[in-house]
C-alpha cells in the first residue's frame, strides 16, 4: 500500500501510526496529508435558499418575460452549487443522486414542463416499471 511517499503493508502503516501517536505526533503531518476542507453549511443554506427563491420566481414568471432565461440559468447554477457542496462534503453518490433526483423534479414543475400531478404520475409509473422489470424478475431467476 502506498501513502504519498511511504510504501508499506497495512500492518506497517498501522505500526507507524501507533509509534507516531505514542510520541505525540500525527501521521498526517508525517505523510504530508492535508485533510479535506469542508465547505461551510452556511454556503449550503445560501445555495438552497437561492434555489428555492429562483424556483418560486420561475413558477410565477411568464416565459415571454425577458428575465426568464437569466432566471433559468440562475436556478440551474444554484442547483449545481447545492449538488457540488453536498457531494464535496459527504462524498456519497447515493445522497448526491437523491438530491439530484428531487431537484430535477422540482425544476420540472417550476419550469412548467409538467404539472405536479403529471410529475407524480410519471414518477409512480417509472418506479413501478423499474420494480417490475428489475426487482421482481431477479427473484424469479
Amino acid at each position: 500500500m502506498k501513502l504519498n511517499n511511504f510504501n508499506g503493508t497495512v500492518n506497517e502503516i498501522i505500526e507507524l501510526n501507533n509509534v507516531l501517536q505514542n510520541n505525540g505526533l500525527n501521521i498526517r503531518d508525517f505523510l504530508n496529508i492535508t485533510p479535506k476542507k469542508i465547505i461551510s453549511k452556511m454556503w449550503l443554506f445560501v445555495s438552497i435558499g437561492a434555489f428555492v427563491v429562483f424556483n418560486i420566481t420561475m413558477v410565477f414568471a411568464d416565459s415571454s418575460v425577458n428575465l426568464y432565461l437569466p432566471l433559468t440559468i440562475l436556478t440551474i447554477t444554484a442547483f449545481g452549487s447545492v449538488l457540488f457542496i453536498i457531494h464535496h462534503n459527504h462524498e456519497k453518490i447515493s445522497l448526491t443522486s437523491i438530491v439530484c433526483f428531487v431537484g430535477i423534479i422540482i425544476m420540472v414543475v417550476s419550469f412548467k414542463i409538467m404539472t405536479p400531478k403529471q410529475t407524480i404520475q410519471t414518477v409512480n409509473e417509472k418506479a413501478n416499471e423499474y420494480i417490475d422489470n428489475h426487482l421482481i424478475n431477479k427473484k424469479d431467476k
